[in-house]
């Protein structure tokens, strides 16, 4: 069973393959993201970062919000943002499981002009990247802030000089 350090460097390589791809080349390291995105080693943290998130709701709701123009639906993330990252994941597994809903999604809500990969760029830069940093993030910190004691560093030195053991000891 791979680690979660594993799992994390291979999701990096997908992302990094995610931001070097093409119109023809996306595919492949999408799947691979999603179907890494959703091994047993995450199942935990992903049950409870999409508790009570409707990814459905999220997009319906964020294309009711799109003017007349193409691109230009906003998407109406929670305020939280374990919930954000819950759609996020939700989302990105969509788009693994289909690739071709990413252009759908990138014309309402990334649309960069005419170019399909510059679309997809900005999913992945604006969409893809952060997530891959946030979840690790989560996911690390086992979906809490983890409070650690740090000791302060010194330069200071304390020299204790004398022939009696027991006073000398007690002082140091």
């Amino acid at each position: 069973m791979a680690s979660e350090s594993d799992i994390f460097k291979k999701i990096n390589d997908s992302v990094l393959d995610l931001q070097s791809s093409g119109q023809q080349t996306y595919e492949r390291p999408l799947k691979t993201l999603g179907r890494l995105l959703q091994d047993p080693v995450l199942a935990e943290i992903n049950r409870e970062i999409t508790k009570d998130v409707d990814l459905g709701k999220f997009l319906e709701e964020s294309e009711r919000a799109q003017g007349g123009m193409v691109g230009s639906a906003r998407l109406l993330w929670p305020e939280d943002p374990k919930q954000a990252l819950g759609l996020t994941y939700l989302l990105i597994c969509k788009f693994g499981n289909d690739p071709e809903y990413m252009f759908q999604f990138g014309f309402n809500f990334y649309y960069a002009g005419k170019q399909i990969s510059s679309t997809l760029h900005n999913i992945i830069r604006q969409l893809i990247l952060p997530f891959a940093r946030d979840y690790k993030n989560y996911v690390m910190a086992h979906g809490a802030t983890q409070n650690r004691l740090v000791i302060p560093m010194s330069n200071k030195v304390f020299v204790v000089h004398g022939h009696d053991e027991g006073a000398r000891e007690s002082v140091a």
